[in-house]
């Protein structure tokens, strides 16, 4: 029988495992045989815990119980960024699926430095991929949006960082190309509100697709609403770009 004596006793949660090695350091003085054992669990919903960070348009997509939410299945939470120096890293530390979705504001000015935004967005994964190990991460490229000069910025960022994916293969994306028309931009059902003065948010129709395929990166597969609450209050069939 072994007896634990006072403060010998730790108790971790899953972020510590990325920056804490179990370990039995030497004994500097002659000693009795010393034990280090250690028990974990880790429920089954564990590797679906995820993270995102990312600007407005992601500012439904949330993660609990019930109705428009992720549900059970999939724990985790939204950390809400604009651009993308606010990105944390840090943050990232624990989860099992990481996505990164942000990018837009840090181009959409005329005088905005596509190509010193892309690299800013890469330098922010390596540290992601340095920091996290174990984790998936999956970054976004930047939506379409119903302005054609700022898609070309877009397409020109979005370029950059399929670069960048191809040489990291860690680094996985999602396949935007169902929200676009037959004029190459943003499909108006996919808007906000409809509205011509907002080129760049998604309405209602346009979350819950791009929950959707936040799911089918996480599960692995195609899924429908039932695996996750109705995170749009829609039961309606929307397109199922798979991720790449």
């Amino acid at each position: 029988m072994v007896d634990k004596i006072s403060c010998s006793c730790s108790i971790y949660n899953s972020f510590a495992k990325d920056v804490w090695t179990h370990r039995l350091d030497p004994c500097t003085s002659p000693c009795q045989i010393r034990y280090s054992i250690t028990f974990r669990y880790v429920t089954n919903h564990n590797k679906n815990s995820t993270i995102i960070i990312g600007d407005s348009n992601t500012r439904f997509l949330k993660f609990g119980s019930g109705k428009r939410t992720f549900g059970d299945k999939m724990p985790g939470k939204r950390v809400e960024c604009f651009t993308l120096e606010d990105i944390n890293p840090k943050l990232c530390v624990g989860y099992r699926n990481v996505f990164i979705h942000c990018g837009i504001n840090n181009i959409k000015g005329r005088n905005a430095n596509v190509h010193d935004a892309a690299d800013l967005l890469t330098a922010k994964l390596t540290a992601i991929q340095r920091l996290c190990p174990q984790s998936r991460i999956t970054v976004s490229p930047i939506l379409p949006t119903k302005v054609s000069a700022l898609n070309i910025r877009a397409v020109s960022f979005n370029k950059t960082l399929f670069k960048y994916c191809q040489s990291n293969p860690r680094i996985g994306t999602l396949n935007f190309n169902c929200f676009l028309n037959k004029n190459d931009v943003l499909g108006e059902e996919f808007g906000r509100f409809h509205s011509k003065t907002d080129p760049i948010h998604l309405g209602s129709r346009g979350i819950f697709v791009l929950s959707r395929l936040i799911a089918n990166k996480v599960f692995g597969c195609p899924v429908d609403g039932r695996l996750y609450s109705e995170i749009a209050g829609s039961t309606a069939r929307y397109p199922t770009a798979a991720g790449s």
